[in-house]
């Protein structure tokens, strides 16, 4: 947002996707997030809290009857008989790539989205080349990423990585560009500190 800030912030949908990205990047765990959530078994948990936050139901019956099979990291519902995981249903499904590589992916994301002020996402290269995935594997990862969390997504990636919270001052009007400005700039002294 350096520049001519004015000029692009009069658009009121460019204003909502600087708040919305800018916000989650703000909610990001100062830690790298590799080491916030450091085992599968850790992401998974985090992601059961943020999608089943009244406790796990089944995915087919809706009953909360569901026994914790951990060794195969599934959960299996006692009336249906029905076995299913944390991704059984949500676009993580079937992916055969770890929960880690998803958290890091989406914290990627995040950050590359916010740093540029929303003018574009990160590139497939730059990365397959941070995750060390193929660049087919990578654009699919980053095409699932942005349509959750983006403003209309159903936030499950989004929701498992942005655990921190912060109050905007009651000063500044939510939803305008004076609260784009505001969290830009605090969006860059969080990366300084960080050394990024």
């Amino acid at each position: 947002m350096e520049g001519d800030e004015g000029d692009r912030l009069d658009d009121p949908r460019r204003i909502t996707e600087l708040i919305h990205w800018t916000t989650l990047a703000l909610r990001l765990p100062t830690a790298r997030i590799d080491t916030v959530f450091q085992t599968e078994d850790s992401c998974r948990d985090r992601l059961s809290a943020v999608r089943w936050p009244n406790g796990v139901t089944c995915t087919m019956c809706g009953s909360q009857e569901v026994s914790d099979l951990s060794e195969r990291s599934f959960f299996r519902c006692r009336p249906c008989r029905t076995q299913f995981s944390v991704t059984s249903g949500t676009a993580l499904h079937r992916t055969h790539v770890p929960l880690r590589v998803w958290f890091v992916a989406t914290d990627t994301v995040i950050r590359a989205h916010a740093r540029t002020a929303c003018e574009y996402h990160i590139p497939g290269r730059k990365l397959a080349q941070e995750l060390r995935r193929p660049y087919r594997g990578a654009v699919r990862l980053k095409e699932i990423i942005v349509a959750d969390a983006g403003v209309s997504g159903p936030g499950l990636l989004r929701e498992s990585i942005c655990v921190d919270d912060f109050s905007l001052p009651t000063d500044i009007d939510p939803n305008t560009p004076t609260h784009a400005w505001w969290l830009q700039n605090r969006w860059r002294h969080k990366r300084l500190e960080r050394g990024e």
